[in-house]
């Protein structure tokens, strides 16, 4: 019914298990831009703001919302193929929190739980405002890889230069990609705009 998913799940991992053996315990940079590039191809979109809540309709997650006032933001609970989000959180942290938890889908981190120590149900976060340093090292791996994946499923790169080009402003891009300032400004920084 929806062969994009039977082939995410089973093409590209061999990068992934020769970065197991030899120790490496994260995802490339291109690794996971190629999955999310992927999945927005597959998709058909072609202009920012992604619709994440389609995304996940189209990966067959449900998006449950919950009360959960200032804690944490979402997760995903792979046996029930749903994805928790905190409708307490602004609208942008939202949209951040399914992209994050369907990167944690798609990179297959639910194969990966026993390296998160955290509920054997599902894979919480409780971002901070640092929510989308993509580099922070004292996250676990699977947690920058879907933050990673986030930026990439949000803020695509050929979408970012050229919008880039033609706004030349990280407020009216945040507006238009439907992202936070600070998300924005990290992704700007990561594309290296600001020398563009």
């Amino acid at each position: 019914m929806y062969p994009f998913t039977d082939r995410l799940n089973k093409v590209g991992y061999l990068e992934y298990e020769i970065a197991l053996q030899l120790g490496r315990l994260s995802m490339s940079i291109g690794f996971i831009k190629q999955k999310a590039t992927s999945l927005i191809s597959e998709l058909d979109l072609v202009s920012p703001p992604v619709d994440v809540r389609s995304i996940a309709e189209s990966l067959l997650l449900k998006i449950v919302e919950v009360h959960l006032g200032n804690g944490s933001d979402g997760a995903l609970i792979p046996e029930r193929r749903e994805i928790e989000v905190n409708v307490d959180k602004p609208h942008v942290r939202q949209r951040f929190t399914i992209a994050h938890e369907i990167g944690h889908w798609v990179l297959r981190h639910r194969d990966r739980m026993y390296e998160i120590d955290e509920a054997p149900t599902g894979i919480y976060d409780n971002r901070d405002d640092s929510e989308v340093d993509l580099e922070e090292k004292s996250r676990p791996p699977t947690e920058r890889e879907a933050n990673r994946f986030a930026a990439e499923l949000l803020m695509p790169a050929e979408w970012m230069k050229k919008s880039w080009r033609e706004l030349n402003d990280p407020d009216k891009l945040a507006e238009l990609y439907d992202v936070s300032r600070e998300a924005m400004w990290n992704r700007i920084v990561d594309l290296r705009l600001l020398k563009a």
